[in-house]
């Protein structure tokens, strides 16, 4: 572009930048008319509207069952318990070789989880008010699952005194069914599956709540669970 042709440009330009940004009152009267021909554009409006006066994020079903089955292990409660018993076949434990026909006393540590099961849960176990404020969500009983015996906090005790510590002790098949049974019958009989339960339902009230402050109530129903103690 020639340097002529740019200061014949120039100076409409300039105009039209004040028309643009100024208001039409504002504008001499001989430049009045320019608003005519470039509309001006008013300056964008900022809008903020007041949290307690925003309309309700409606809850749905499916969204909160694929959001409980994420958090089944969150929910969970565990105990370490730990047992003694005597191994009554102690020729069947390699490590006993030395201690045949003596007394061994056991003693075995293992991890019990209690929790409620998801299986089954679906929206049929979710009720949400017509206003979409008060949310009850039903879960099944709590129960107890299989413990994880800790080989680390296993060890055992000969009757003339000598230790065997952790690094020695393998339980067999029989000593470890043994203890098995031994620990879910002392958390049958603990408070565990109350615990469980009421850790799932303050806790999970609480995150609900968390994800949407407008809800009024949020109400978690679950029981604890029964179990029996093995003979």
């Amino acid at each position: 572009m020639s340097r002529i042709n740019i200061f014949l440009i120039a100076p409409w330009l300039l105009v039209l930048i004040l028309v643009m940004n100024m208001q039409e009152s504002q504008l001499p009267s001989w430049l009045q008319w320019m608003g005519k021909i470039v509309p001006m554009t008013p300056a964008p409006e900022m809008y903020c509207k007041d949290l307690d006066e925003s309309p309700l994020l409606k809850l749905d079903k499916g969204t909160i069952v694929r959001q409980l089955n994420n958090m089944n292990d969150w929910m969970m409660k565990q105990a370490v318990i730990t047992t003694q018993f005597e191994l009554q076949n102690a020729e069947a434990e390699n490590w006993m070789a030395p201690f045949v026909g003596q007394k061994v006393q056991m003693t075995a540590a293992g991890t019990v989880m209690a929790g409620t099961s998801l299986e089954g849960f679906d929206e049929k176990d979710i009720d949400i008010s017509e206003d979409g404020k008060r949310l009850v969500i039903h879960l099944a009983p709590t129960k107890l699952y299989d413990p994880q015996i800790d080989e680390r906090l296993t060890y055992a005790k000969v009757e003339n005194g000598v230790f065997v510590s952790n690094e020695d002790v393998r339980l067999s098949e029989e000593a470890r069914l043994q203890a098995v049974t031994n620990i879910n019958n002392e958390a049958c009989k603990s408070t565990l599956l109350q615990d469980a339960a009421d850790r799932t339902q303050v806790n999970l009230e609480k995150l609900i709540k968390s994800f949407n402050p407008a809800l009024e109530s949020v109400d978690v129903v679950i029981d604890a669970g029964t179990c029996s103690v093995s003979q």
